[in-house]
C-alpha cells in the first residue's frame, strides 16, 4: 500500500508540472500497472494468470531491459489443440478448471523473473528474460508435456486426441528487435506449428523454421 500511494503521489506531482507530456503520463501509468496489475484490472479471472494487456506492458519493459544489458530473451505462445471441441463437449465448469490447471503449470514451473499470461481464449503467452534458445525450448517442451499428460476432467469426451498444445518460440534479438516484430514473428511461427498438426513446436534456427 505504501508503494502504491508513493507512486500515485509521484504521478500527481508530475502531472502538475509544466511541460509534462502525454507520453510521460503513459509511462507512469504503465509503471503503476506493472507494479499493481491486479489493482489495475490486468488479471484474468478464469486462469488466475495476468492478461493480454499486462503481457504487452511487460514485453516492452523486458525487451528494453534486454537491449540495455545485451541479454537474450524468449517470447513464447501456446495454443490449445481441440479446445473448441472441449468447450462443446465438456461444459463451462470443466473448461474453466482446465484453464486454471494450465495456469498453475506455468506459475509453478517458471522462474520468478518470467511472465505468464492468458493471451486469448485458448492462447497463453510467456516472456522468459535472460534466456537462450536451448533453455527456452527445454522449458516449453516440459510445459507441453505436462499439458499433454494431465488427465483433465471432461477430456475423455474428446477420445484419443485429448488436450494438447502447439507452441512457438521467438528470440530477441535474432527473431525481432522490437516488441511488435518479436510478437509478430512468434505468431507466424505458431501458425506454422498449427498448420503442421496438433502438439507441435516451432522456432527459428539460423534463419530456418524448425517444427517438432
Amino acid at each position: 500500500m505504501h508503494e502504491r500511494m508513493r507512486l500515485m503521489g509521484h504521478i500527481e506531482e508530475c502531472v502538475s508540472k509544466e511541460g509534462f507530456s502525454g507520453d510521460r503520463l503513459l509511462q507512469e501509468i504503465h509503471q503503476f500497472e506493472s507494479i499493481y496489475p491486479q489493482q489495475a484490472g490486468l488479471k484474468d479471472p478464469v486462469s488466475g494468470l495476468l492478461n493480454h494487456r499486462y503481457f504487452q506492458i511487460r514485453l516492452n519493459q523486458e525487451l528494453s531491459r534486454s537491449q540495455r544489458n545485451g541479454h537474450s530473451m524468449a517470447c513464447v505462445l501456446f495454443d490449445l489443440d481441440n479446445f473448441s471441441n472441449f468447450c462443446d463437449t465438456a461444459g463451462k465448469a470443466y473448461v474453466h478448471a482446465a484453464l486454471r490447471k494450465i495456469g498453475s503449470f506455468f506459475v509453478g514451473h517458471l522462474r520468478s523473473s518470467d511472465t505468464a499470461t492468458r493471451h486469448r481464449i485458448d492462447e497463453f503467452a510467456l516472456i522468459l528474460p535472460q534466456c537462450e534458445l536451448d533453455m527456452a525450448l527445454m522449458v516449453v517442451g516440459r510445459l507441453k508435456n505436462m499439458i499433454e499428460a494431465y488427465p483433465f476432467p471432461g477430456e475423455e469426451k474428446l477420445g484419443e486426441q485429448g488436450l494438447t498444445s502447439c507452441a512457438a518460440v521467438a528470440m530477441f534479438p535474432d527473431d525481432g528487435n522490437t516488441p511488435e516484430l518479436l510478437l509478430q514473428n512468434c505468431q507466424d511461427l505458431l501458425r506454422s506449428a498449427r498448420h503442421a498438426g496438433k502438439n507441435h513446436l516451432a522456432y527459428q534456427l539460423h534463419g530456418d523454421v524448425i517444427i517438432k
